[in-house]
């Protein structure tokens, strides 16, 4: 059986350069699990790997889908095991998109086919009636599903609804379907450096995003791709957008980012927390990531 290291945490904990080190000290290759990193163009709210990390190790699965693409967790999945069974390296995960994690440690269980029925009468509504909408339907029949994703995304509302529509089951159940059987041996290291460091990581990503020219970059995108794309669903694009229709203020457009940042990590680590064989970390230390990995590989 394959062993795979899982590197997982929040965004803004340091996954990406952990991964890295790692990557050079194993002589190891690297398959990315971030939704928004895949696609092309998007690059700095999407927090990519830089040109030069991306030289630093063999990196999988990032910067390489066209934005009017869509690719599910099971995409990933099957990638993911093409890439992992044709290596003759150690293979890293690094990411903080928890549904690709299980596809590939689990095997999700396919979502049905949606009706165009369904999904064009819960459009509509959505159109007529706004994100209130999917929000009461989903508060009347799967409200749990409103505890593990964006309240706040009408993509991902709406794809919860289609599938209790289609299925009478929450897409929940398929999401924590598992294969009694996995292919691959894992061994799980988390990162989790506390709200105050955290918090102050997201700060100064922020800064950081708009120092190289977030804005800038909203603006060419938003004259190479409809609006509607699910790579424009990354923190940051839309709030300067908002910002450039006079919605808020610069300095508000700041804040709001790190509120949906904090929200968004906050989400990232409940997810992560379910999974029992994480090893969590309060720092990134390296010789601590290293002594695991060299004994895990050895096993």
């Amino acid at each position: 059986m394959k062993k795979i290291i899982a590197i997982v945490g929040p965004t803004a904990s340091g996954k990406t350069q952990l991964s890295i080190q790692l990557a050079q000290y194993l002589q190891a290759e690297i398959i990315n699990l971030d939704s928004r990193q895949i696609y092309l163009d998007f690059h700095i709210a999407t927090a990519k790997p830089t040109r030069h990390q991306l030289m630093q190790a063999q990196h999988h699965l990032v910067d390489f889908l066209s934005p009017y693409e869509n690719f599910t967790a099971k995409d990933i999945q099957i990638q993911a095991d093409n890439i992992i069974q044709q290596a003759s390296c150690p293979i890293i995960l690094s990411g903080g998109t928890g549904l690709y994690f299980q596809a590939i440690a689990h095997e999700l269980d396919i979502l049905p086919n949606i009706p165009n029925e369904i999904r064009e009468n819960i459009q509509k509504n959505y159109e007529l009636l706004g994100i209130q909408f999917l929000l009461d339907e989903l508060k009347s029949k799967d409200p749990n599903v409103l505890n593990h994703i964006d309240s706040r995304n009408p993509r991902r509302l709406s794809r919860a609804l289609e599938v209790f529509m289609t299925s009478g089951k929450s897409i929940l159940e398929f999401w924590n379907q598992k294969n009694k059987n996995p292919k691959y041996e894992f061994l799980w290291i988390g990162l989790d450096l506390g709200w105050q460091k955290l918090e102050k990581n997201i700060q100064s990503r922020i800064e950081k995003m708009f120092c190289e020219g977030l804005i800038e970059e909203t603006q060419n995108l938003m004259q190479m791709y409809p609006l509607h794309l699910k790579a424009f669903e990354a923190i940051g694009y839309y709030e300067v957008i908002d910002y450039f229709k006079g919605v808020r203020t610069l300095q508000e457009t700041h804040e709001m980012i790190f509120r949906k940042t904090r929200q968004y990590a906050k989400r990232q680590l409940t997810w992560f927390k379910k999974n029992k064989q994480i090893i969590w970390l309060n720092d990134i230390d390296f010789q601590e990531v290293k002594k695991l990995s060299e004994k895990f590989l050895l096993m």
